[in-house]
């Protein structure tokens, strides 16, 4: 549980001088999460961020392989800080990655982890 990966957290950021992005991902399979799935995960993420987590690692898909917005947004915003994200590997099943670029430019520190390789997207916030 929770508890636990906060523990390890912790002793991570005790015995490094790096950062420590956290992966958020309840399950293995697709990206496509459900709402319990989210609000678990949200739950998780404060524990992380309040355990000095320097960034995430996320990714939300929807059922035809399109980036799920929504739940992106609402991981981003669950943290007020700015800290760094990454849209992992779920970025190798999107339809068409270019548009993925466009769609999290409403995140100011956006890496996109795809085949091994970091793309570095420095963006501004987008206010809708």
């Amino acid at each position: 549980g929770s508890y636990t990966v906060g523990r390890m957290l912790s002793e991570v950021k005790t015995n490094v001088s790096i950062p420590v992005f956290c992966m958020l991902r309840p399950r293995s399979g697709d990206f496509c999460y459900s709402s319990h799935e989210i609000a678990s995960l949200k739950i998780d993420m404060k524990l992380l961020y309040d355990t000095g987590a320097d960034g995430f690692v996320f990714g939300a898909l929807k059922d035809d392989y399109t980036l799920d917005y929504n739940t992106c947004k609402i991981f981003i915003q669950c943290i007020e800080r700015n800290i760094e994200w990454t849209f992992h590997r779920a970025f190798d099943f999107v339809q068409h990655p270019t548009s993925i670029h466009d769609t999290l430019n409403f995140v100011k520190r956006c890496w996109i982890f795809e085949n091994s390789h970091y793309w570095w997207r420095p963006r501004c916030f987008i206010k809708s």
